[in-house]
C-alpha cells in the first residue's frame, strides 16, 4: 500500500535531516569527556608496521585509544624528583617521544592514521578515576612531541588493569573490560615476579616515603596502581614504558561498510511466499567496470525498510579502490555510478544520489523489460502482449520483469509505466554520465 501524503511528507524530511547529518563533521572533542571503554581489538604488526601489537582500549568519535602490547626495550627508567606534573620534565616523557619520533620506522603504517591529543592538559591524579582524559582531535599528525604518550591513572583505571588504588591502602577490582584488556598485553620478563606487571603512567603518584612523581600501574595479585612511585633510584628498573596511542579507527578495517537507499522494492508476497518477492529482489554490487559482475564479497540484495517500497543496502570490508555501484532489479533500468572508496574515508559510508531531487535514495526506473539500457517500444511491446493474455503470477507466462509494480498481475498499470518513463536510459540517472557501459 501507498501511504498519505503527510506521513510521506515525513518520511521525505527525515531522510533529508539524516542526509545533512552524514555530513555534518565529527562534533569536536569537550573537555571532560570520557572516551567508551571497548573490548579491544588487537591491531597486528602488519597494519602497524611496529615491531609489536597493540591493543585497542576505548573509542571516542570515530578515533581509538590504543596501547602497546609490548613494552619498549628502554632499560631503566628515572623519573625527576619534582612535583605532581613530573611527566611533563620527565626522562620517560622524552623516551616515549624519542621511541615515536625516531626508533618507530618513519614509514610505519601506524602514522597514517596517529592525531594529535591533549595527554600534557590532561595529566590526572593518583587514585581518582573521574579526570585524566585525553581526547583526540581531527588533527593528523605523523610525528611530533606527545603523539605517543603514556595512560593516566584513570584511563589505566577504567581501560587496563585488574585493580586500582582508591588510597595507599585501598583498593577495587578494575572493570571487567579493563581486566580483559590488560590480559591482551604481554608482559616483561626477567624483573621480580611482583614487579613484573608495572609499568609507567603519566598520572602523579604518591607512595609513604616518596615524593610525588608520576605513579606505575601494578595489577599483579596483591599489587595496584600508584602503589609504587620511583624517584631516582636503583628500583626505577623494574617499571617499564608502554606508550599509548590515539587513531582513527579505520586502521583497523579490513576495509569499509558501504550502505545506500533505493526505491523501489516489492513488499507483498501475494500469499505465495519468499519465491514471488525473491523474483522481483535488488541485486547491488560495487564492480570494476560496468560489465564485469562484482565477487561475492562485494555484491549484496537490497532489504526492506518500510511498507512504502523504501530499501536498504549493506556491503562490508570493502578495500580500498575505485568501484562502479551496480544496481539492478528484473524489469528495471540498471543504474550506475562511480564510486571511489579511500584509506581516511570513514569507517562507514552511506552513499547518495548526486541528485538533491531524490534526497538521497537511488530512484530505479521501470520499463527495461529486455535489459537493453533503454526504456522503448520494444519493451512496450512485450508489456502489451502480456496484458492482452491477462497473464498473472499464476500463469506459466508470466515474466516478473514486466510486473513493475510487483501486484502479480501484468496490466495496465505496468504498461502506463513504461509510456510514462519511455525513451529513458542508463544514461539519464543521476551520476551517470561518465560511465562506459560497454566495458
Amino acid at each position: 500500500m501507498r501511504m498519505n501524503n503527510n506521513i510521506k511528507a515525513l518520511i521525505s524530511l527525515a531522510i533529508l535531516i539524516l542526509a545533512l547529518l552524514v555530513f555534518l563533521p565529527l562534533q569536536p572533542a569537550v573537555a571532560g569527556d570520557i572516551p567508551t571503554a571497548v573490548d579491544g581489538r588487537i591491531l597486528t604488526r602488519d597494519k602497524t608496521g611496529d615491531t609489536s601489537d597493540w591493543v585497542e582500549l576505548a573509542r571516542y568519535n570515530g578515533y581509538s585509544l590504543i596501547v602497546r602490547k609490548t613494552v619498549l626495550p628502554l632499560g631503566q627508567v628515572v623519573f625527576d624528583n619534582r612535583n605532581i606534573d613530573a611527566y611533563q620534565i620527565s626522562d620517560v616523557r622524552n623516551m616515549v617521544n624519542n621511541w615515536f619520533n625516531r626508533t618507530l620506522n618513519s614509514n610505519a603504517k601506524l602514522r597514517d592514521y596517529t592525531v594529535k591529543s591533549n595527554p600534557l592538559q590532561e595529566i590526572g591524579y593518583f587514585a581518582v578515576i573521574s579526570n585524566g582524559f585525553c581526547l583526540p582531535t581531527d588533527t593528523a599528525l605523523k610525528t611530533g612531541d606527545d603523539v605517543a604518550f603514556l595512560l593516566s591513572f584513570g584511563e589505566a583505571a577504567r581501560y587496563c588493569s585488574k585493580q586500582y588504588a582508591t588510597s595507599t591502602t585501598s583498593w577495587v577490582k578494575s572493570p571487567d573490560l579493563a581486566i580483559k584488556n590488560f590480559n591482551k598485553l604481554d608482559y616483561p620478563q626477567g624483573a621480580e615476579l611482583y614487579m613484573r606487571d608495572f609499568w609507567w603512567l603519566r598520572s602523579g603518584g604518591h607512595n609513604a616515603g616518596s615524593t610525588k612523581s608520576a605513579s606505575s600501574v601494578g595489577t599483579h595479585a596483591t599489587q595496584t596502581m600508584g602503589s609504587t612511585v620511583y624517584a631516582s633510584s636503583s628500583q626505577a628498573a623494574y617499571p617499564y614504558v608502554r606508550p599509548a596511542l590515539w587513531v582513527k579507527s579505520s586502521i583497523f578495517l579490513d576495509g569499509h561498510t558501504i550502505t545506500g537507499k533505493l526505491y523501489p522494492m516489492a513488499i507483498d508476497n501475494l500469499g505465495v511466499g519468499q519465491d514471488f518477492l525473491d523474483m522481483h529482489e535488488v541485486t547491488v554490487e560495487l564492480r570494476q567496470t560496468f560489465l564485469t559482475p562484482a565477487p561475492a564479497a562485494l555484491s549484496t540484495k537490497a532489504v526492506l525498510v518500510n511498507d512504502d517500497c523504501l530499501g536498504s543496502f549493506t556491503i562490508n570490508n570493502v578495500p580500498d579502490g575505485s568501484y562502479i555501484l551496480y544496481i539492478k532489479r528484473a524489469g528495471y533500468l540498471t543504474r550506475a555510478m562511480k564510486v571511489t572508496v579511500k584509506k581516511d574515508d570513514p569507517e562507514i559510508i552511506e552513499l547518495k544520489s548526486p541528485d538533491p531531487a531524490e534526497k538521497g535514495i537511488f530512484n530505479l526506473w521501470g520499463g527495461d523489460y529486455n535489459d537493453d539500457l533503454v526504456i522503448d517500444t520494444k519493451d512496450l511491446m512485450v508489456v502489451l502482449a502480456l496484458w492482452g493474455e491477462n497473464v498473472s503470477y499464476f500463469d506459466p507466462y508470466y515474466e516478473a520483469a514486466c510486473d513493475f509494480n510487483s501486484d502479480g498481475i501484468i496490466d495496465i498499470k505496468d504498461m502506463m509505466i513504461v509510456q510514462e518513463l519511455a525513451g529513458k536510459t542508463v544514461w539519464d540517472y543521476p551520476g551517470a554520465d561518465d560511465i562506459d557501459f560497454f566495458i
